[in-house]
């Protein structure tokens, strides 16, 4: 697949002017992309918890997103691998979330991931062309 996958944290900064990677994540978004549907929830929740954004705006901010990604279903059996195998990579705590995510972009070959969680992603997908919206997005990122 040839769209980035946007992960959660890359979502959130796209539509949050006031999150610290907003100027960075809207240098990265070109005209869409893909993302897991399992991050509208992880966005609802950040959006109206950690950010303290009120629960309307959250789900306006999350439905105008539906124009320009395409939301990818997650296999049952992959999570399952994900959280079974998560002990011997290492993997505990909330990395679990961004695991999951990855595996979702691996299933519909998607190879470059734009995100604010850069050492998740670097972990459990080392192959995957990392976006890290923790740098900027500089031209010469986009290969």
């Amino acid at each position: 697949m040839k769209s980035d996958f946007w992960d959660t944290s890359g979502l959130l900064a796209l539509q949050c002017a006031k999150d610290l990677f907003h100027e960075a994540a809207e240098s990265a978004f070109r005209s869409g992309g893909v993302a897991a549907r399992r991050s509208r929830e992880e966005f609802y929740s950040a959006a109206t918890g950690r950010m303290g954004i009120p629960p309307v705006i959250a789900v306006k901010l999350l439905t105008e997103l539906d124009s320009f990604f395409k939301w990818l279903p997650a296999n049952d059996d992959s999570i399952d691998d994900e959280i079974l195998t998560a002990p011997r990579r290492g993997i505990q705590g909330r990395i679990l979330y961004d695991a999951i995510l990855s595996r979702i972009a691996k299933d519909h070959g998607c190879k470059v991931v734009v995100t604010a969680n850069p050492t998740h992603f670097r972990h459990v997908y080392p192959s995957a062309q990392i976006i890290d919206l923790t740098l900027g997005v500089k031209p010469e990122m986009r290969e």
